[in-house]
């Protein structure tokens, strides 16, 4: 099992400037830093798929939301 944390940020400013050509748009944004992160475990599974288990009942347990 490996654990790694994901530390949070606040956007101060998040502004859309244009549409790439990747379909993508690009942002310009400042922000910071906050003393908060989520702690993330992965390991490897023997069917090979990849499982997204949430323990808090808030956030989306679709894998659609996470971008994998």
């Amino acid at each position: 099992m490996i654990y790694e944390t994901a530390p949070a940020k606040i956007n101060l400013t998040l502004d859309t400037l244009f549409k790439r050509d990747d379909g993508f748009h690009e942002v310009e944004m400042i922000m910071t830093t906050i003393d908060l992160n989520d702690r993330l475990s992965f390991e490897l599974r023997q069917d090979n798929k990849i499982v997204v288990d949430v323990e808090q009942t808030y956030v989306p347990s679709n894998s659609k939301k996470f971008g994998i």
